[in-house]
């Protein structure tokens, strides 16, 4: 996979409610970040957090969208909406569901215990076999930083901010040329993932007819 485009997802918590105590989360029916978006029942249960999941591809496009959770049910149709099947997909230990839909999809195990009984955790479970999320981990990186001004944001409008991002940050890799005014052919006429293309800008994300 070295110098070859490949995309990479991962979530994560934006905006959380760790700031109002650990009794304050709904730890009991929500696992991993999405529960650190929602009050416990005693306080509404109400959603105050924004979870985020992230596509992107290195020196590429990045599409942020905003998630209620983590189920397959929520990711799955958002990224089979973004990416062909036959898409080179690198993740997480998060998404084990998308073994049945791509089968070019690997995976890293960050939860990975070491062999060594003197190490707790082993020393490949960011990086192992040239497998890792860094790239989505590197973009969700910059969108804190960037949104590092905002004291805090409200989940129903989480939505409109990722999409003005995801926009600012696509301009500089498609042009606001394509993004606005689009191609005339209605598909992009060269192949964002093929070796002959040069330094690939892009994931093949192109009209809806086009992914079939």
């Amino acid at each position: 996979m070295e110098n070859r485009p490949y995309v990479s997802a991962d979530t994560m918590a934006l905006f959380s409610a760790s700031q109002r105590a650990n009794g304050g989360r709904k730890r009991y029916r929500h696992g991993g970040a999405t529960a650190s978006i929602y009050l416990s029942e005693a306080l509404g249960g109400r959603q105050v957090g924004t979870l985020v999941h992230t596509i992107g591809i290195k020196k590429g496009p990045v599409f942020f969208n905003s998630v209620p959770n983590q189920k397959a049910k929520t990711l799955g149709p958002i990224i089979k909406d973004y990416l062909p099947l036959h898409t080179p997909l690198m993740t997480d230990e998060g998404f084990p569901f998308l073994y049945q839909i791509y089968p070019n999809h690997r995976s890293v195990n960050h939860s990975a215990r070491s062999k060594d009984i003197r190490y707790k955790w082993a020393k490949d479970r960011w990086s192992k076999n040239g497998v890792h999320n860094q790239v989505a981990e590197g973009f969700q990186r910059l969108l804190k930083t960037a949104f590092a001004s905002y004291y805090y944001i409200r989940p129903e409008n989480s939505t409109r901010y990722l999409n003005e991002f995801s926009f600012l940050k696509n301009a500089q890799v498609f042009g606001l040329d394509v993004l606005v005014g689009g191609d005339s052919g209605g598909c992009w006429k060269r192949n964002l993932f093929s070796v002959e293309s040069g330094k690939p800008k892009a994931v093949g994300i192109r009209e809806k007819k086009c992914l079939q």
